[in-house]
């Protein structure tokens, strides 16, 4: 009888193919790489997740001071201050207060106000900004805005830089502000 399409398995001895060894007591099953037992490659595939999820955890905190719509306007060569504006929000629950201002590109960063007195529009540095649980404050022209003194080049339209602003609670918070003529909207 012939039988077609099926093949019978080989009743030959295996020669030179997989060979079977009898396990003994302790043996490793299936040994890794180099010989790693699965014990070892347990405990290192446990550590890596692990370290690849701290990061993931450190996003999930927080985050209680929100800063949106920076920008700063262009200032013309040789002029050593130049002003930023945005908005920042308080997420949290607990009111925070702005401690200071600093950034890489002016000797110095400060909050001024502008005030219009007698016809005559002057500012006075702010010391005290508190920011209450969901309270936002605009900083922008007319009102407030971040005053950058001692500028180590001019701010130039399409470029950007970073502003770090430090809370009472939550901490440094830093903030890329791009230099443009028009404020995002």
């Amino acid at each position: 009888m012939k039988h077609i399409g099926i093949k019978r398995p080989s009743t030959r001895p295996l020669r030179g193919r997989l060979r079977m060894r009898p396990i003994e007591d302790g043996a490793r099953i299936h040994p890794g790489p180099k010989g790693l037992s699965r014990r070892t490659l347990g405990i290192s595939a446990l550590a890596l997740l692990a370290s690849t999820a701290l990061p993931f955890a450190a996003l999930a905190v927080d985050v209680t001071i929100s800063i949106t719509g920076a920008w700063a306007r262009p200032t013309l060569r040789g002029t050593r201050t130049g002003a930023a504006y945005m908005t920042l929000t308080n997420r949290g629950q607990a009111t925070d207060r702005l401690l200071s201002l600093s950034t890489p590109i002016a000797d110095r960063a400060e909050l001024h106000e502008e005030m219009m007195s007698g016809g005559v529009m002057s500012m006075k540095p702010v010391t005290d900004l508190t920011l209450r649980p969901g309270a936002s404050v605009q900083i922008d022209p007319g009102h407030y805005h971040i005053m950058l003194i001692g500028l180590s080049s001019p701010l130039v339209a399409g470029e950007s830089f970073s502003l770090s602003l430090t809370f009472e609670k939550a901490g440094a918070v830093v903030v890329t502000v791009p230099v443009t003529t028009m404020p995002p909207h």
